[in-house]
């Protein structure tokens, strides 16, 4: 996926605002967690 297409993804699913939103949560955790995380939300908005 491109930068440009993660981006409106991002965009579409409001993805930033739920980063923004458990940012104390989710910045005490590594990596892999958050971008599975960041998964999760989104497949749970397409459905």
């Amino acid at each position: 996926m491109t930068g440009k297409a993660a981006l409106k993804v991002f965009n579409d699913y409001n993805v930033f605002g739920y980063i923004k939103s458990f940012y104390d949560v989710l910045h005490s955790t590594g990596q892999d967690y958050i971008v599975e995380d960041i998964d999760i939300y989104i497949s749970s908005r397409r459905n």
